[in-house]
């Protein structure tokens, strides 16, 4: 695994093609994975830490703009101080959602604003009740995408491009962690002993639990025998550790 520096580069948006929209030019809709094995890993908590937090920035941000533009009361009224004061919990968006929006009348008569911004609700819980060893890489990369959603229904390029920069750099994490995994299968075959990390052994367990729990899809881990040779291996390995 690479060093555990996170940070994506400040999102600018694509070369901006005529016609496109600012969805099509930050690729909202386009996934990030390398393969599609890689969207079920575990990914190291504080990486998800940091991806929800720079998310629900990213939202609160976005909004407050719209605000400070469209809504210039509520901005006056509610978070004149920065971005530290939008909170999206749910009665603050509902209130929010009362608000007139010139010359549309409210945020009802949009949808699409309406709609990304009670999204951001998961968002703002996944920080605030944030239990990253029980999420995978495709639920930290639909909290991102919620931020995302909203910076593009407010017209918000720099920081819906910033979005889409930090689902990038999920993509590669998740990718390099499954190559990793994929690898202790390997060792585990020659009966090389490796070290397993955190997010490593709880995504085998969960592949080890997939016989027992109907709940998981085999489509998660049967093509890809290695996955089930390393969960196998770490299996055997917590089993001697218990046995000590």
């Amino acid at each position: 695994m690479r060093p555990v520096v996170y940070g994506a580069p400040e999102g600018t948006p694509a070369p901006i093609v005529e016609n496109q929209t600012l969805e099509e030019i930050t690729r909202l809709e386009v996934p990030i994975w390398k393969n599609q094995a890689s969207k079920f890993v575990k990914i190291p908590s504080a990486f998800g830490w940091y991806l929800v937090t720079q998310a629900h920035d990213i939202a609160r941000g976005a909004f407050r703009g719209f605000c400070e533009t469209h809504v210039s009361a509520l901005y006056r009224s509610e978070f004149p101080g920065g971005d530290h004061e939008v909170h999206l919990e749910y009665t603050e968006i509902e209130y929010f959602l009362q608000w007139p929006i010139a010359p549309k009348g409210s945020f009802y008569s949009d949808d699409y604003v309406a709609s990304a911004l009670k999204k951001t609700r998961c968002l703002r819980n996944a920080c605030s009740h944030f239990q990253g060893q029980n999420l995978n890489a495709s639920d930290f990369d639909r909290y991102v995408k919620y931020a995302q959603t909203l910076a593009v229904a407010v017209d918000d390029a720099p920081r819906a491009a910033r979005a889409r920069a930090l689902r990038e750099e999920l993509g590669q994490v998740a990718a390099e962690t499954y190559d990793e995994i994929e690898s202790l299968g390997c060792c585990s075959i020659l009966y090389v002993q490796r070290e397993w990390e955190i997010h490593h052994g709880l995504y085998l367990e969960r592949v080890s639990r997939s016989s027992e729990d109907s709940w998981i899809k085999d489509e998660e881990y049967a093509l890809w025998p290695l996955i089930t040779l390393a969960a196998e291996a770490h299996r055997l390995q917590q089993e001697s550790i218990s046995d000590d």
